[in-house]
């Protein structure tokens, strides 16, 4: 794995983690990982990019977009605060690295 998808695989495991520590919505974590089958090893990033891209995207609008399926875990505070907005950086940064001006 490269840095950005070693970066993507931690923050994606914190977000699991957070999530299993949220009492009233137990399968929240597994539904990432059923998502995201092979985030854990690092296999996730062995399949073609464009489901990677759908994933992913899947994952960051559920959670951080209109889904807002984290604001639960912000408001008790799971999550950082900013793991919102590194988390949509870091997955922009990723799938469309020519967009970025780092």
């Amino acid at each position: 794995m490269n840095d950005i998808q070693t970066k993507i695989q931690s923050m994606v495991l914190e977000l699991i983690q957070a999530a299993e520590r949220d009492e009233f919505r137990p399968k929240l974590g597994k539904d990432i990982l059923d998502c995201l089958p092979g985030i854990e090893d690092g296999s996730f990033f062995s399949l073609p990019f464009e489901i990677q891209r759908g994933k992913l995207g899947w994952l960051n609008g559920a959670f951080f977009g209109r889904g807002e399926r984290a604001f639960a875990l912000f408001k008790k505070g799971l999550l950082r605060d900013d793991f919102d907005s590194d988390f949509n950086h870091t997955i922009k940064c990723y799938l469309h690295p020519s967009d970025q001006s780092n």
